[in-house]
């Protein structure tokens, strides 16, 4: 409750009402400078995810549609180069992208504007969220401050990826959910948001039920929940639509096949696979105790996560306050629910069913999203359990302080990884165009076949985790001109370290400075 007293013990500690805009826009402009300063000297996109969906962009930009030219997967079985893109990873972050890409040109600073700020709205939220569920203006302010500067979220709102998107529409959702509970209108834009996520990664279907159950329970009339929940769940489907229409002519499916294979993977690299059958029976094969002892691992692993991405002391608080929010029968606090609710979903769904996906930053990525809140809920408790404001607030800035400084360290370590990946890669486009001299349409067979793609704009087809002869087999059906080691697959360690000679495949360069060997692939006699 807001008191008098309390307003005067958060005095000191805030800029006076006339001067608190400046001082939050001079904060919101410190944000976005650091982070332009970064973005500005980044070279590259990076591995994977962050590569597919700036390549995408651009095609996208250029008008090619939803395509690709390589295949990182064969779990839907592509049939040739280019095909459909979103066989696996949503395509929203792509289309935000390549709207930045239309309207200002081609460049990876541009292309890495709208993931900057939606960082950058991310403090919005936060404030937001402190307004929904708290009362203390020094909580509010200082929460959408510090999550400016969470490591996680500051690294990765410099890359072409679509985790800082899902957060802004994930913590959105679970706002609006909240406020529903008051206004049903806000169920709307919780719908709205819950689709965005989903169309931004595949779990952000765990908020439907989240956002349903809300409804039911709301201390609304039977008649005004059930026309929410049917208008909700019909403008879900609404803006999903486009997406299940190129679903059905792409796959015969709503869905695509992929993603629900992953369930059986009994290691990460089997979502290369290519022969390989991922079933139910497959994974029972494995054996009960390999199963139990995955989840057990993946699920402590993910624990760990949860503290690791918004730093051991600010979980902990969180923790303690969810507690009290758990045992409380304080209404105001119970509504924390669609948070807490979310958060028992995203964690139980990435121990025991997406369990490998998890061990690669599935549940990583996902459970950014739950930062603001952590963040809040912390903060929050620390101000009402430690006496002393003056040692909240220099606990505060001392925290603010030992992010930012992790911020840029991690960011610097990321721009120099991304960039001796472009410098690499640019060696081995050099050795193709003018030592090989290798035809324009030449296809690349690569671990890496984003970043390779990407930077050489040679098209590419994933290795796949099988034995040599499907490999072989693959590279000849896709029509694989060349090989490119070191890859994480048993059946070509031999290759690559010399102790194997395979006729199939000829070494044919060292890539200068660098550990990566080009292999010609052979056609069969």
């Amino acid at each position: 409750m807001k008191t008098d007293a309390v307003n005067r013990t958060i005095g000191p500690y805030l800029p006076s009402r006339k001067y608190l805009p400046i001082v939050i826009v001079a904060v919101l402009l410190i944000a976005l400078a650091i982070r332009l300063i970064f973005a500005l000297t980044a070279q590259h996109p990076g591995h994977g995810d962050q590569a597919f969906y700036l390549t995408l962009a651009e095609n996208l930009a250029d008008g090619r549609g939803f395509e690709v030219d390589y295949i990182w997967n064969y779990l839907s079985q592509p049939e040739n180069i280019p095909c459909f893109s979103n066989d696996y990873w949503m395509p929203l972050t792509a289309v935000i992208i390549s709207l930045s890409l239309s309207i200002f040109g081609k460049s990876l600073i541009i292309a890495l504007l709208p993931s900057i700020l939606f960082g950058l709205t991310l403090s919005v939220i936060a404030y937001f969220i402190g307004k929904t569920y708290l009362s203390s203006r020094f909580v509010i302010y200082y929460s959408s401050a510090v999550v400016l500067f969470i490591p996680a979220l500051f690294k990765y709102s410099l890359l072409t990826d679509s985790t800082i998107f899902y957060a802004v529409f994930v913590s959105l959702s679970l706002l609006f959910t909240t406020k529903g509970m008051k206004k049903p209108g806000y169920f709307l834009l919780s719908a709205i948001c819950a689709c965005l996520a989903h169309l931004t990664r595949q779990d952000g279907v765990l908020l439907v039920p989240i956002l349903i159950f809300a409804m039911l329970i709301s201390p609304y009339r039977r008649k005004t929940k059930y026309m929410i929940l049917v208008t909700s769940m019909v403008l879900y489907v609404i803006i999903l639509l486009p997406l299940l229409i190129g679903n059905y002519k792409t796959f015969g499916a709503l869905f695509p096949p992929g993603p629900f294979k992953t369930i059986f993977l009994t290691e990460y690299e089997d979502i290369y696979s290519y022969s390989r059958e991922l079933s139910l029976r497959t994974y029972l094969a494995w054996g009960l105790p390999n199963i139990l002892l995955s989840k057990i691992k993946i699920g402590l692993y993910n624990i760990k996560t949860l503290f690791e991405l918004s730093g051991y002391f600010i979980c902990i608080f969180a923790f303690v306050g969810i507690f009290e929010t758990v045992i409380s029968r304080d209404k105001k606090r119970q509504i924390y629910f669609p948070f807490l609710l979310y958060l028992l979903l995203l964690y139980f769904f990435y121990s025991l069913i997406a369990t490998f996906p998890s061990s690669y930053g599935g549940f990583y990525r996902s459970a950014m999203s739950l930062i603001p809140f952590f963040l809040v809920i912390s903060m929050d408790t620390i101000w009402r359990h430690i006496p002393s404001k003056q040692t909240v607030f220099l606990i505060v800035i001392l925290i603010t302080t030992v992010f930012m400084a992790n911020s840029i360290y991690s960011a610097r370590k990321m721009i120099i990884t991304n960039s001796k990946i472009n410098q690499q890669l640019t060696q081995l486009k050099d050795v193709l165009q003018n030592d090989i001299k290798a035809d324009n349409d030449a296809v690349i067979m690569t671990r890496g076949p984003w970043e390779v793609f990407y930077t050489t704009g040679y098209k590419t087809i994933q290795i796949p985790n099988e034995n040599i002869d499907t490999i072989y087999e693959v590279a000849l059906k896709y029509g694989a001109d060349y090989l490119l080691l070191p890859a994480p697959r048993k059946a070509l360690e031999d290759i690559y370290s010399g102790t194997r000679v395979d006729a199939r495949f000829k070494l044919i360069a060292n890539i200068k400075d660098t550990d990566l060997k080009l292999y010609r692939i052979n056609q069969p006699d």
